[in-house]
């Protein structure tokens, strides 16, 4: 049955570093007791992993996190949604992807030892956004929100939330269904509603029910896992001590530095020329391309010009295991024909890809590596494909090195040298 749960029992039990390094390596089957009935009450923290296919990276993974909290009102439980949450700790979670410098990170972000101690504590939460549901039922039936709508008037144009949890006390299914449309369309369930369903399915319940594992899904484009975590009681955001002005000040710094950064990387795919970063773009996409800038660019805004190698050497090799493969897939289309000859590909992807392939190899060398493989391959000897990958990797490799390494090495420092007067002016001012 329900019962109520001290939040800082997880904290009282273990040590918040030991807890955490628990919660996150516990043995997939090593699922709770059949015979122990879960208990849903206390505070959570909600980590997702998952891919949207409806982006322009739908094999980018994408992480979210929020606090649910989930309390027993009468016969009634309240499930509280706060969708924003703080970490003192900012370590993995947003950066610059693509052009916006303080995106949420394409990776699994999963809490460090210091962040899964402040979730231990109990999470900071922003009230901003939060949503609260008042779900009936019992645990034997489970619990669901009513979908009733406020509004009288039939073509008044209604949105509608319904939360229900089926299986509470074994491996809980956690199901959002909104809906948008008239009110008369609501009532009457018509095709005419915009609708959408949010479900976490549970698989496995781990460390005595404190950890919640299972499948995550948004409609038909966002899919992958969930963690629920339980936490210490959710707190607001703690004061740091600040004033009002010293945090205007803090965040006209930040604002300072995200500019320098931009500039520095606008003035860095100067260097390397405007077709080289189209090229890179529709090749390895944009995110790739900032990613690596990234990694390397306090090193070349401070003037390593080591920096600026390395990340040539880098875009080259990311931009050649691009490349290649493209030519993979064109030869598993059945379109090295297409390759060899110039004659048009399957598909338009492919056509792009042999276009793109042979004119960074010139005729001359299709030609060579028509009469050294051309029938080989077509017979299907792996030994030979395999060769034409080397030869073709190779010969992308040397169109492009030299490239890259002389653009980046012919390149102004300008960017350097803005952000470098620019920090003279702050120090003046100070």
């Amino acid at each position: 049955m329900l019962r109520p749960v001290s939040p800082t029992l997880s904290v009282v039990r273990l040590p918040a570093l030991l807890a955490g390094l628990l919660l996150l390596q516990v043995p997939a089957g090593a699922s709770a007791a059949a015979d122990t009935e879960l208990d849903l009450i206390g505070t959570w923290f909600v980590l997702i992993h998952y891919r949207d296919s409806m982006t322009a990276n739908p094999d980018a993974d994408r992480w979210e996190d929020k606090v649910w909290k989930i309390e027993k009102k009468g016969s009634r439980l309240q499930w509280s949604e706060y969708p924003i949450v703080h970490f003192n700790d900012r370590s993995g979670r947003f950066g610059r992807v693509g052009r916006n410098p303080r995106s949420r990170l394409l990776h699994k972000w999963t809490p460090n030892d210091v962040q899964m101690a402040e979730i231990m504590e109990g999470p900071q939460v922003n009230s901003r956004g939060s949503k609260i549901k008042s779900l009936r039922g019992s645990p034997e039936r489970g619990f669901k929100s009513s979908s009733s709508s406020r509004s009288t008037s039939a073509m008044t144009v209604g949105y509608q939330e319904t939360w229900s949890i089926d299986d509470p006390t074994t491996k809980p299914v956690f199901t959002r269904d909104d809906a948008l449309g008239t009110e008369s369309a609501l009532a009457t369930k018509s095709s005419d509603v915009v609708s959408g369903r949010t479900r976490y399915a549970t698989l496995d319940v781990l460390d005595g029910g404190n950890v919640l594992t299972g499948t995550y899904a948004r409609d038909e484009n966002k899919k992958g896992s969930f963690r629920l975590i339980r936490a210490g009681a959710a707190r607001g955001i703690e004061s740091d001590g600040r004033t009002p002005n010293q945090k205007a000040q803090e965040r006209q710094r930040e604002v300072f530095r995200e500019v320098m950064a931009d500039t520095a990387y606008s003035e860095f795919l100067k260097t390397l020329g405007d077709e080289t970063v189209r090229d890179l773009r529709a090749q390895i996409g944009e995110d790739q391309l900032s990613a690596l800038w990234t990694k390397y660019q306090k090193r070349i805004i401070g003037g390593d010009k080591s920096a600026e190698q390395e990340l040539g050497e880098e875009l080259r090799t990311a931009y050649v295991d691009s490349v290649e493969r493209d030519f993979a897939n064109v030869l598993a289309a059945g379109d090295a024909d297409a390759f060899f000859a110039g004659a048009k590909a399957g598909s338009s992807e492919a056509a792009a890809a042999i276009e793109k392939l042979r004119g960074l190899l010139g005729e001359e060398r299709v030609a060579e590596l028509r009469e050294k493989y051309g029938d080989r391959v077509r017979e299907g000897d792996e030994a030979a494909i395999a060769s034409l990958k080397a030869e073709l990797r190779a010969a992308v490799e040397d169109a492009y090195r030299q490239q890259f390494i002389q653009r980046l090495e012919s390149g102004d420092a300008e960017a350097v040298r803005q952000y470098r007067e620019m920090q003279r002016k702050e120090r003046d001012r100070r």
